[in-house]
């Protein structure tokens, strides 16, 4: 099934299949290549909510990011990830224009200070999980 404007054989628009989600998915994660923008353009509809699956550049999987963005005051997001191969991959995450301290939750002297990014190794099918806070 698909959407199409003015009907006819003559336009057939799939915006709805491709666009939408990817558009959906930039909104909560800019993949580049060796860095992750976490929650660059995040609308209000989306602040309490969870996502799960998300593939990014360089074989990179999101596995969940989960967040409750009602109080811009004071607040925590997590991110579960992981790597097909070993790698490492620059973190960095802002709301609302205002970076957010990043701090890797299940490992020894890996953090990052407020407004700067976290540089993770990723083993090969190894799941980390990262907490920004604001």
């Amino acid at each position: 099934m698909a959407t199409s404007h003015n009907h006819g054989p003559s336009i057939f628009n799939v915006d709805a299949l491709g666009g939408i989600p990817a558009a959906l998915r930039e909104m909560l994660v800019v993949s580049r290549r060796g860095g992750i923008r976490i929650l660059p353009a995040v609308a209000s509809a989306l602040l309490s909510r969870s996502v799960r699956g998300v593939r990014c550049r360089g074989g990179i999987c999101i596995h969940s990011l989960e967040r409750d963005l009602r109080d811009t005051a004071v607040g925590e997001a997590s991110v579960r990830i992981s790597s097909l191969q070993a790698r490492e991959v620059s973190i960095s995450a802002a709301l609302y224009g205002r970076s957010l301290g990043i701090e890797l939750v299940d490992g020894a002297g890996e953090q990052a200070l407020l407004g700067s990014t976290l540089r993770l190794s990723l083993q090969s099918g190894m799941q980390r999980v990262v907490r920004l806070r604001w």
